[in-house]
């Protein structure tokens, strides 16, 4: 029996053919007679899905809705495993998801708009839908297309979406033609070329201008009035002297090879998530020279899995992130240069190797290296690499070297008994780095306002840092996986934390394994801390994270958010440092066996705190009152206390049931 609904403000929620015919206001079901169920107004705000329809294949039309405020994943009007819809003149703003389609096929999508959303629309699993005349804008995300083929979108409007206009991600086969973009464009994104294989129209529109999308084709100029290219299994292509900005990608060349790019101009692709000027995936032996990537939302230019390329006479400024990212590429050529003023650095170097990079021109950045074998570091990088006109020194397997005191930026890998004396190492990226490196002096540097760190130590052991300044740097200085170095009479102030040790390796432990107390394993940190002034740092003035066995002493920490913090470290001790005005003097995250003596912790918000641990020795430590503590003197800890007392009430529990026993049996 069929019932009339009126404009309503409650979500519906509709599962098979059955409800769906009691929900419909007319029709039959059928292609010739199919449902209506139209004009609803629903705030869905912590309801869920505005309307949401499953399990259906009966025909029918939802028109005429406005569904706003569907809560987190939710959408507004939410499709699943359902056949021959029509989903048109609906309205969806402020809300999780505009429209989702799961595992839906053969529906289509018409007029609807669905702005100011987290996602547009969405097809996950979803195929042979058609989506045509759409307005999709000032979402996160415009059309996202997951693991869904054979889709028709044209006609659609997708403006200023902060991420993508269309996105296809790991979707092939579909078809995609006249629709507009402002502000955003068209990504792809897979592993196989069959993920990049679509039909793309050149009718396609960003800023009025065209998106062209070529696959497996040799030897043709791209032209000049481009919007955006995207090349598919190409060859001996050019692109020359195109203006590729203010789009999503600029340029985008996927399992393509021999190709030539040149005086492109690929600026302002700035909104995030992984813009950039220019793109390569999989594409090895082109040739870019004379590009301009500046100011785009993560990197310049970015290579992955892309080798023996060539790169020279570009230029990547500003960018957010990185002027060039290169990701498990190899044996490309860097040359010639121009990467200044990025936001983290000038040149990343990601799980790549054997690159050669000679002559690049870097302000206020500089080289990022990281990988987790020595040979992801191995590189050829000349001292005519400069920032700021002063040179770039990168040695490796070397010994018994004193750097040049002009040095700019110093990056040992595999070196031993090398002296980094009286440099000023700032303004960059990482002013020292030492990888794999053992048994070296680094003493009386400057390393002040770089934009990741001051001093950085990777499987680095029995170093000495003396009498160095690491200063307003995101972290001062920073050891990850290393042991047994000597930190003495170091400042780190006004940095993000101030000195940093970490173990990764002990992370693997802890969350495959558990809390690990026995400290007899060769992971250890075992480092000497000691005489360091660390002050006003925003948020951690000593940070130990999974490591152990270290020893800190006679440390200034003052004016931190926490002064020493041990998180996931054993075994340590801390003993007569001086921690003023700190919100907490020293904290304890799940940490064990640790002494905390005779240490000066006064006017802190917090003068010991410790969380999930013990067996700590916390003794003969003074505290001078702060604002959340009680006594002057901490000989115990917090959770000694909980734990004594929960024994406490253990055991009276036990007495008093056995003296109820007593007085029942007599």
């Amino acid at each position: 029996m069929k019932f009339e609904l009126k404009i309503k403000s409650a979500i519906i929620s509709i599962d098979g053919n059955a409800e769906l015919d009691a929900y419909a206001t007319d029709g039959t079901g059928t292609v010739r007679d199919p449902y209506i169920l139209e004009n609803y107004l629903i705030n869905a705000s912590g309801l869920g899905a505005g309307i949401s329809i499953k399990n259906t294949n009966a025909y029918y039309i939802l028109r005429n809705c406005i569904i706003t405020n569907a809560d987190r994943y939710y959408a507004g009007i939410m499709l699943s495993n359902v056949t021959n819809a029509i989903i048109t003149n609906n309205t969806v703003y402020n809300s999780s998801g505009g429209i989702l389609l799961y595992d839906s096929c053969h529906n289509i999508l018409a007029n609807n708009t669905a702005n100011h959303n987290s996602g547009g629309i969405c097809l996950d699993h979803s195929s042979n839908n058609v989506l045509i005349y759409n307005t999709i804008n000032y979402n996160e995300r415009g059309i996202q297309i997951r693991y869904s083929s054979k889709n028709i979108f044209a006609h659609n409007i997708a403006n200023n979406n902060a991420k993508d206009g269309i996105s296809f991600f790991y979707s092939t086969n579909n078809q995609i033609y006249e629709n507009q973009f402002q502000g955003n464009g068209i990504r792809l994104i897979g592993q196989s070329i069959s993920h990049f294989i679509q039909e793309i129209t050149p009718d396609n529109m960003i800023n009025d201008r065209p998106i062209y999308y070529y696959k497996h084709q040799n030897g043709i100029t791209v032209s000049r009035d481009a919007a955006q290219v995207i090349l598919v299994n190409c060859s001996f292509m050019s692109i020359l002297n195109c203006n590729l900005s203010k789009g999503i990608i600029g340029i985008s060349l996927l399992f393509s090879h021999h190709n030539t790019l040149s005086h492109n101009t690929a600026n302002f692709n700035e909104e995030k998530d992984d813009e950039c000027g220019i793109y390569l995936y999989q594409s090895n032996n082109n040739t870019l020279t004379h590009n301009t990537a500046n100011h785009n939302g993560e990197y310049g230019i970015h290579l992955k899995q892309s080798n023996n390329n060539t790169l020279i006479n570009n230029i990547a400024n500003h960018n957010d992130q990185n002027g060039l990212y290169l990701y498990q590429s190899s044996y490309n050529v860097i040359t010639n240069n121009i990467l200044n003023q990025n936001g983290l650095s000038g040149f990343y170097l990601s799980y790549s190797s054997n690159n050669r990079i000679r002559n690049n021109d870097f302000h206020s950045n500089g080289i990022l290296l990281r990988g987790w074998n020595m040979s992801d570091f191995i590189q050829e990088i000349t001292p005519d690499n400069m920032i700021d006109d002063r040179p770039i020194y990168y040695y490796k397997h070397q010994k018994e070297i004193t750097i040049p005191a002009d040095a700019a930026q110093v990056i040992l890998v595999n070196c031993s008994l090398m002296k980094i004396l009286n440099c000023n190492l700032s303004t960059g990226t990482i002013g020292i780095s030492l990888f794999f490196s053992h048994h070296n002096t680094i003493s009386h540097n400057t390393v002040n306002q770089n934009s990741l760190y001051g001093i950085y130590m990777y499987q680095s052991n029995y170093n000495t840092l003396s009498n160095n300044e690491a200063n307003h740097n995101s972290r001062g200085i920073y050891l990850e996986d290393s042991t047994t170095n000597r930190l003495t009479h170091n400042t780190a102030s006004h940095n993000g934390i101030g000195i940093y040790i970490f173990n990764f390796n002990n992370v693997f432990l802890y969350y495959h394994l558990g809390p690990v107390i026995d400290t007899s394993s060769p992971i250890s940190g075992n480092h000497t801390i000691s005489q360091n002034i660390v002050n006003y740092n925003n948020y951690y003035g000593i940070i130990l994270m999974h490591t152990n066995s270290n020893r800190l002493f006679h440390n200034t920490i003052n004016h931190n958010r926490h002064g020493i913090c041990l998180k996931n470290s054993d075994d340590n001790t801390i003993s007569f440092n001086t921690a003023i005005k700190n919100d907490y003097g020293i904290y304890l995250w799940c940490s064990y066996k640790n002494k905390i003596i005779w240490n000066t912790l006064h006017s802190n918000n917090y003068c010991i705190e410790e969380i999930c641990c013990w067996s700590n020795e916390i003794e003969n430590n003074y505290c001078l009152k702060g604002p959340n503590d009680e006594t002057s003197q901490i000989p115990g800890f917090t959770c000694s206390l909980i734990i004594s007392g929960l024994i406490l009430i253990i055991f009276l529990r036990i007495i008093f049931k056995q003296k109820r026993y007593l007085t029942h049996t007599n």
